[in-house]
């Protein structure tokens, strides 16, 4: 918020155009309780030339409740597919130090309670007591208010390695895509359900925001948000033959095509 209002008042100081890039909904950040920050936010949004918007509600609200009207673009996450890409589940294990021969479910990233991760480390202590061989693994920053659950079939891997995470992806059979209905979890576009999927890595996702419609056409492969039982369910319905989601990744290129739209609509060239 802090650089789209100081970018708006460079922009009105030297008497050109602002193009906004809203990789989040910021309402969710914290620096919208400080006062005023919030009204000069919106009138940065207002004044600009053009806005990147990273999902389709988000771009709702900013047409709704925002009453911006110039050009905008959807520009969602993409996947870096050099990288992330299909691996050998064995091999992968084998660097990670897990298991080879157990049924590993688990996430990546941000394991925090806004994000819903406890919704998975509940689920998992009832999938323990009715699969002998399940276990848990998980990578990413975890909150001290909502530990990882404890114990021999849990594995937590830590802050990997960029470069090690299509690793960490391709060592599941099952990966979760956490999230919660929040000001936060309906606008974001969950960058690692991209990166798993161009894993080619079954994937399970809550029913919110832009997993409802990256999932449109798998609803077995998505779960209420928060709801424990709904998420054991689910991942009981795929742990004995789990399989990839045949969903088209976008790349970088595609998404730069549609920035330079956005740039060139915000000049008044065309769009």
């Amino acid at each position: 918020m802090y650089q789209i209002i100081l970018a708006h008042r460079i922009a009105e100081y030297a008497g050109i155009p602002l193009v906004v890039d809203l990789y989040d909904n910021f309402e969710a950040f914290g620096a919208t309780r400080i006062p005023g920050v919030f009204p000069l936010f919106r009138q940065a949004i207002g004044a600009a030339a053009g806005v990147a918007c990273v999902s389709e509600p988000l771009a709702a609200k900013v047409r709704g409740e925002y009453g911006y009207c110039g050009p905008l673009r959807v520009i969602g996450n993409a996947v870096e597919t050099a990288l992330f890409h299909k691996l050998d589940k064995g091999e992968s294990r084998k660097r990670l130090g897990l298991p080879p021969d157990a049924l590993l479910i688990g996430t990546g990233g941000a394991l925090f309670r806004n994000r819903g991760i406890g919704t998975l480390y509940q689920a998992y202590e009832e999938l323990k007591k009715q699969c002998r061989d399940i276990h848990l693994v998980l990578a990413g920053r975890a909150e001290r208010t909502v530990r990882p659950p404890s114990g021999p079939r849990v594995h937590y891997l830590g802050e990997l390695p960029y470069d090690l995470m299509p690793v960490f992806y391709n060592a599941l059979d099952i990966a979760v895509v956490c999230n919660v209905e929040s000001a936060f979890g309906e606008y974001c576009f969950p960058q690692k359900a991209y990166e798993i999927l161009a894993c080619k890595v079954p994937l399970i996702g809550a029913d919110v925001g832009v997993m409802k419609a990256l999932l449109a056409d798998f609803p077995e492969n998505r779960f209420v948000p928060a709801d424990v039982g709904d998420l054991v369910e689910t991942i009981r319905r795929h742990w004995s033959s789990p399989a990839p989601l045949a969903i088209e990744v976008q790349d970088w290129g595609g998404r730069a095509e549609l920035m330079e739209e956005l740039l060139m609509a915000s000049l008044g060239l065309h769009g």
